[in-house]
């Protein structure tokens, strides 16, 4: 947990020769603590000087122990020997009267390093005998030793010395790495502290053995039980017996970050890593990580065994990381009490219960057995029963019992009754004798901790609280308290949840709040780069109830880029989340803190960070540094006045409204940093995604149109299906293709999945029906009956109904592949069709603008006579909706056919349709590239949701998400619990297909038939309208040439659009234009397969070249027109050097793997190409080799620019880089399609209909 090196210093002296310098020995350690602190190095001495030895017996134990833990020792020899104990460390009598002091003395010489330790000899000596012998031995052993004659001169040897050595040990300049335990190490620790002293329960691991090696379908073992009954005992004790199998652990008190979500996740995700059931690197955000496991899971095909103690003890109990279906290889144990929030878990379909009864008597007795035998306790047989009876089986209250007894020599019949009682016992007991306020500090901050605290955090908190303190008193009280506050993962923590609730109990609220402010304190004293302080600060404040200091906190762009440069930027989201939707203590709604005159934060403001950071919680899991980029780009123009003139007039915009300002704000954090030098990229323009618009995630990989989608009945995951003859698996958190599954002949017109989440159904042009499974795709069964290619689908449980161009309704067992049931009467075809829950009738559609409900059993149906032909149906409880062709929605109760909802809903064909599973909504997807959210009650359109760029070809709905498939090639997600942000973007009103830019403008051709100018701020300075979709745009001085999809290339002056010179002679669209340099001549590539070259002057074709196999997608021309560059398209991928004037083609360049989107001309030796396989080629032309390939796609011209970088999309982010070397100077969380560099540093280009335009600010 981020925990920084300890270097340990034992200072070994009598308690007499330094009595009263106690103060200015400990001014050494904090001196030498800020010297190294920039070294992430701790100090923490042990000066352990006994004034009161009432507990002698110990004392011995307890200093060669300290003087073991330390990696460094200073003796200081003065006039005295110091106290003889009467007893050595193996008990037995110290006859000759050795002090403690050369106890200490021995440990050091055999367990520290010589050069690690030194002594001090006072100058004048007065010593006895026996110190006369020691110091003369470490004098023969040559020993380093200084001599003192004062205690400054001491003083500044303790000082020079340590730092002479710690300088070796950790040079200056040079940061120690943070130590991290690793999930292993802490795995195995607790495991075996666990089973320390395990008895019994011989059945039940039987039980667990033979879960594991079963091969039946039950494959979760839920072990449930009340708390201290020895749940974890047992789980280790199975676990180590087990423990060369293939094994994956997680124990919720391991400590650290074990309880939060992100910590299992972390924890499950590097050990199934370990196993190579996740091969990749883990995700940086608990949604995208739990699908990430959840994934590995479902896919495992060799034997594994996952073991969860106290699950019920997680700070959150999101349980979507545990699949509900697992392989049956795959066997998951968890361990919990009995609690509501758990009780989801009881439903999963392969779970087994085991109810954890208390211990039998013989076992408990079998437990005060072993107690006696290792801790030499001697109890009656009359005290034995009294322990047993009073333990009631509860192994945890029996090991306090036992603890206490030993620890204090209490009776037994003296002992409280129950476990709760009998800690707050021992705790009475050591407020007597330690003090009240001292313990209740001690308890009270390790328990206020969030994941613990560091020995030497625990320490400093005690030494500040309380000056009085010594540290031998720390040291006694921890020994004291060693059975209930233990190391784990070098941390003190509780060694039992339970201990940790009572003392929280005990303490009250009011007494916790303080110590959590107390820790607040401490650690906001530290400085963001001590990282622990980034954890626990934002922790600390929130549970203090501190708010203002907390939102002061979320305010301060060091404290947020600190935590994400160290890689906490799914803690930091964590932070946030709980900050605003905690149960037990939120900022509270309205609450607002002024950080300047000009700038506030308030709680709103948070909601609108977290919602970045969520946006780009992936990039900024790769790229922490880039925080503030993000921040400012999405931040400012969500409420800047700037922002209105790049939006549609609207009533109440945010930049219209009172309140804080999130603009304010990022511009405060500029300011600030403008002090750094810092390299970064400053969007110039509002970006498309709005922080307040629904629209989630964007889905691409079907390289054709989108015909269906389907989320799955977990919610984890969507199925689609393509016109390219794919069917699709995604992870709806992550947006990863988890399985494509190819039929490259066929169009997949329809998916459904099963209720178990395990199959996939589809059908396509063919007559056949398919089954697949989910998770590998490999074909399961074919159902063959209809005649001609299946139109609609639907799976209820173990049924699916199929409809058919045939006219044929067919009802089929999923599990046989028989056919149960066929119904006729459909002429000439079934466009719909659905299974009611109770698999007792058939919903059905056709062109007869006709709903027929179909009685299974009988055969017979009755029919609901529509308006229009219904193009798609659905079905929920007794509710159907039908879309019908002519854009309007009804919706009829099936068994009285009662009319409850028709509204003219779109204006194109209503192709798809769903109800939410409480009828209160119909969601409806159509022709006009909308996707509609109404409520039934009152017949109102509550949503709209826009983004599709073409037809919406389907939609689904689960738990506020609308997923929808596009003939756009896309699949989006929306989250319709944000609600439609009325806020339009002026632009284009459909895709870019050209971006062109210089030094002073950017022009953008679309298909919506119009090109755009734009200044180098990203505003419009005019426009106009083309015939027909605009392909290419190329600017050249004041004119501007655009090749259109109706075949033609038109040529007019920026001043003058209405003049047209219309270029005639491809015959298919043109995708590609180019000016030579001089101004005379422009290139053209086609569909056609050809390259053209025209004249300006008199706007003629002078030149055609054939060659290409596949449209020319890409042309550029050498400075007179005479050399000409091509690229072919997805099935030609070459490129093409042509003589205009020998009229042949010189080369064919050989090496992209797709479509080339982009030529350029670097010089005469040179050319640069581009290509839809992601790389960048540069080429030899003489040699035609390829010299040289770059990952990622861009307009290249750049290249042929003399500037120091260039600009490149890749596959999940773009970048920028040194043209030269390659290197990565600055990233972007944006996919940047056709994205260039200019010479002053703007950055364009376009996903969509949306124009980027960017300045990179470059130190």
């Amino acid at each position: 947990m981020h925990i920084w090196k300890t270097a340990k210093v034992f200072v070994s002296s009598t308690f007499k020769d330094l009595e009263l310098e106690r103060d200015r020995i400990a001014n050494v350690f904090r001196k030498l603590q800020q010297a190294v602190y920039e070294r992430q190095l701790h100090i923490l001495s042990y000066d352990l000087r006994w004034h009161d030895r009432r507990s002698d017996q110990n004392l011995v134990e307890w200093c060669l122990e300290m003087v073991e833990q330390s990696q460094y020792f200073v003796g200081i020899l003065g006039d005295r020997y110091g106290w003889c104990p009467d007893y050595h460390r193996d008990g037995k009598e110290n006859t000759q009267q050795i002090s403690i002091t050369e106890m200490e003395v021995n440990q050091a010489l055999s367990t520290i390093a010589p050069h690690r330790r030194f002594f001090c000899f006072k100058q004048q000596d007065n010593s006895n005998e026996q110190l006369k012998k020691l110091k003369a031995r470490l004098v023969a052993c040559e020993e380093t030793i200084y001599y003192y004659s004062s205690m400054e001169e001491l003083i500044e040897i303790i000082q020079s010395r340590l730092q002479e050595i710690l300088n070796k040990d950790f040079p200056p300049q040079q940061k120690i790495p943070v130590e991290e335990y690793t999930r292993e190490q802490a795995l195995s620790e607790i495991i075996e502290e666990k089973v320390r002293g395990f008895v019994g329960r011989e059945q039940y691991l039987k039980d667990i053995h033979a879960f594991c090696n079963n091969k039946d379908e039950k494959n979760y073992l839920i072990i449930e039980a009340v708390a201290g009954t020895g749940k974890s005992a047992l789980l280790s004790q199975f676990l180590k017996v087990n423990y060369e199998k293939h094994i994956i652990g997680h124990y919720m008190n391991m400590a650290g970050d074990s309880r939060t979500l992100w910590g299992v996740l972390q924890s499950l995700g590097q050990q199934l890593q370990k196993y190579n059931l996740i091969t990749e690197d883990l995700e940086t955000s608990s949604g995208l990580l739990a699908a990430q496991i959840r994934n590995a899971l479902q896919r495992n095909n060799e034997p594994l065994i996952i073991a969860i103690d106290g699950l019920d003890e997680m700070d959150e109990y999101d349980f979507s990381w545990l699949p509900r279906w697992c392989p049956p290889q795959t066997r998951i144990i968890i361990t919990m009490r009995p609690i509501a929030e758990t009780q989801v878990l009881k439903s999963f379909p392969q779970m087994e219960l085991m109810a954890l009864p208390p211990l039998q008597e013989k076992e408990i007795y079998q437990i005060v057995d072993h107690y006696q035998q290792q801790h030499s306790l001697s109890l009656q047989q009359q005290e034995k029963d009294m322990l047993v009876k009073r333990a009631a089986g509860n192994p945890l209250f029996l090991k306090v019992a036992l603890d206490e007894i030993i620890a204090s020599g209490i009776a037994v019949g003296q002992l409280a009754q129950t476990v709760d009682t009998l800690f707050h016992q021992v705790v009475e007991r050591l407020r007597e004798k330690y003090g009240v306020d001292q313990v209740n500090c001690y308890l009270g901050i390790i328990s206020a901790s969030r994941y613990g605290l560091a020995e030497v955090e625990l320490y400093d908190i005690l030494l500040r609280e309380y000056k009085e303190l010594a540290d031998s008193f720390l040291v006694e009280l921890s020994k004291s308290l060693s059975n209930f506050i233990i190391f784990r993962e070098q941390l003190l923590n509780f060694f039992h949840p339970e201990f940790e609730r009572s003392i929280k109990m005990l303490l009250g609220k009011a007494g916790m709040r303080q110590y959590h402010g107390m820790l607040a304190n401490y650690f906001l004293k530290k400085s963001y780069s001590y990282t622990r302080a980034l954890l626990e600060i934002p922790y600390q404040l929130l549970w203090a109830e501190q708010y203002e200091h907390l939102l002061k906190i979320f305010g301060d762009i060091r404290f947020l880029e600190a935590k994400c440069e160290q890689k906490m930027v799914a803690d930091l989201d964590y932070d946030l989340r709980i900050a605003l939707e905690g149960e037990a203590v939120r900022i509270p709604e309205g609450l607002e803190v002024q950080i300047t005159a000009q700038v506030q934060i308030s709680r709103d403001i948070l909601l609108l960070l977290r919602r970045i950071l969520q946006m780009d919680i992936q990039f900024l899991g790769r790229h922490g540094k880039y925080l503030f980029q993000s921040l400012w780009n999405r931040g400012f123009w969500h409420d800047s006045p700037q922002s209105k003139k790049y939006y549609h007039e609207i009533v109440n915009a945010p930049w219209d409204t009172d309140g804080a300002k999130l603009y304010q704000l990022v511009e405060y954090w500029r300011a600030q940093k403008m002090h750094d030098k810092f390299t970064w990229v400053q969007s110039l323009r509002p970006l498309s995604a709005r922080l307040d618009s629904p629209l989630t995630k964007t889905f691409r990989g079907h390289s054709e149109e989108v015909m269906s989608v389907c989320i799955t009945e977990d919610g984890h995951k969507i199925v689609s299906a393509g016109q390219d003859g794919c069917i699709k698996v995604w992870d709806i958190e992550s947006g990863r293709c988890l399985l494509t599954i190819d039929q490259p002949d066929i169009m997949v017109r329809e998916v459904c999945v099963t209720n178990d989440n395990k199959k996939i159904i589809s059908i396509g042009e063919d007559s056949d029906i398919y089954i697949w499974d989910l998770l590998t795709g490999s074909l399961q069964k074919t159902l063959e009956g209809h005649s001609d290619s299946v139109k609609s689908l639907h799976i209820q449980q173990d049924r699916i109904v199929s409809g058919g161009r045939d006219g044929k309704i067919f009802v089929w067992d999923l599990h046989s592949g028989e056919c149960l049931k066929t119904f006729y009467g459909y002429s000439p075809s079934v466009s719909s069709v659905f299974l009611t829950e109770d698999l007792q009738y058939v919903v059905s559609s056709g062109d007869d603008k006709t709903i027929r409900i179909w009685d299974i059993a009988g055969g017979k149906h009755s029919t609901i006579v529509t308006n229009a032909v219904v193009e798609s149906l659905f079905l929920q409880g007794d509710y159907v909706v039908a879309g019908m062709e002519n854009g309007s929605l009804c919706l009829w109760n099936i068994h009285t056919h009662h009319v409850l909802f028709d509204e003219k809903a779109h204006k194109a064909s209503v192709v798809s349709v769903c109800i939410d599973a409480d009828k209160k909504y119909i969601i409806s997807g159509a022709w006009d590239h909308l996707v509609k959210i109404w409520e039934i009650e009152s017949g109102n359109c509550v949503l709209e949701l826009k983004g599709h760029e073409e037809w919406v070809s389907s939609v689904s709905y689960r738990q506020n998400i609308v997923v929808s498939g596009s003939y756009d090639n896309t699949i989006r997600v929306w989250d319709t619990s944000v609600g439609m942000s009325p806020i339009v973007l002026k632009g284009h009103s459909d895709v870019i297909e050209s971006v062109t830019t210089d030094n002073h403008t950017i022009a953008t051709g679309s298909r919506d038939k119009s090109v755009y100018v734009w200044n180098m701020s990203g505003e419009k300075i005019t426009s106009f309208c083309e015939e027909d979709a605009v392909m290419a745009v190329c600017v050249h001085d004041n004119n501007i040439f655009c090749g259109l999809e109706n075949k033609l290339i038109h040529e007019r002056q920026l001043n003058d659009q209405n003049t047209v010179t219309a270029y005639h002679g491809h015959e298919s669209m043109v995708w590609c234009v180019a000016v030579s340099g001089d101004g005379e001549k422009i290139a053209s590539g086609s569909a056609d397969e050809t390259v053209k070259l025209w004249t300006i002057k008199n706007n003629e074709c002078i030149q055609t070249f054939k060659g290409h196999k596949d449209h020319v997608t890409a042309i550029c021309s050498n400075h007179n027109g005479r050399i000409l560059v091509s690229g072919g398209g997805y099935i030609d991928k070459t490129v093409r050097i042509w003589d205009s004037e020998k009229q042949t083609c010189i080369c064919s360049l050989k090496g992209h793997g797709s479509a080339v989107t982009d030529v350029a001309i670097i010089d005469q030796n040179t050319i640069i190409s581009c290509s839809d396989d992601k790389t960048i080629r540069l080429w030899d032309v003489p040699d035609r080799q390829c010299q040289k390939v770059i990952s990622g796609t861009a307009k290249i011209t750049q290249w042929t620019r003399q500037q120091e970088f260039c600009a490149v999309m890749r596959d999940t982010e773009s970048v920028v880089i040194d043209k030269e070397s390659g290197e990565e100077v600055v990233a972007l969380p944006m996919v940047i399609e056709q994205i260039d560099l200019t010479e002053n540093g703007v950055i364009t280009g376009k996903i969509s209909n949306y124009l980027y335009v960017l300045k990179l600010h470059c130190v």
